[in-house]
């Protein structure tokens, strides 16, 4: 043992690169792994905001149908003005209008316009459609219950992030 700590020949140049190397191919995979842990964090975090604001329009759109009038009315994003499905400049309309005007007037699939999400900060980056068939969407052996589309959009690059097929149940028909 003393030899060795007397000997003061160092390392040989071959042997530095070599130990390099070793390093070098020990250090690859660790730092992958890493960038793939950090990628993956993202995905989940991206997911996790998704389903946050799926949750927050589920129930926007089952409140909406729930309540007639003025406690559910459809605003355009970056607009505090109310959404004129039908055109006839009367009341606001709410939630409860998409299925008249797709039932009575049209008698066929209606979507509407982008809706802004009322609520939290992190709701800015996302809007959201509903669309109504009444061909499709409605079974009459369930009274009082409506099915909707509801499809919800990434704001900045227009992506359908989460589309989901929701019934509410108003307890009543939808005159």
């Amino acid at each position: 043992m003393k030899r060795l700590l007397k000997n003061k020949k160092g390392m040989s140049f071959l042997e530095v690169l070599i130990a390099l190397g070793i390093l070098g191919l020990l250090s690859v995979p660790i730092m992958m792994m890493f960038m793939n842990a950090q990628i993956y964090a993202k995905k989940v975090d991206k997911q996790t905001e998704i389903n946050a604001v799926t949750r927050t329009v589920t129930q926007i759109v089952s409140d909406g149908f729930k309540t007639p009038g003025e406690g559910a009315l459809l605003f355009a994003p970056d607009s505090t003005e109310d959404i004129d499905i039908d055109g006839d400049g009367s009341a606001p309309d709410g939630f409860r209008k998409i299925i008249k005007y797709a039932r009575d007037v049209l008698r066929d699939k209606y979507t509407t316009p982008v809706l802004k999400i009322e609520g939290s900060g992190i709701n800015e980056k996302y809007v959201y459609k509903i669309t109504y068939d009444p061909a499709n969407y409605h079974d009459a052996n369930y009274e009082g219950v409506y099915s909707l589309l509801v499809t919800i959009i990434e704001k900045e690059s227009g992506k359908v992030v989460n589309e989901l097929k929701m019934s509410v149940n108003v307890n009543e028909n939808i005159n």
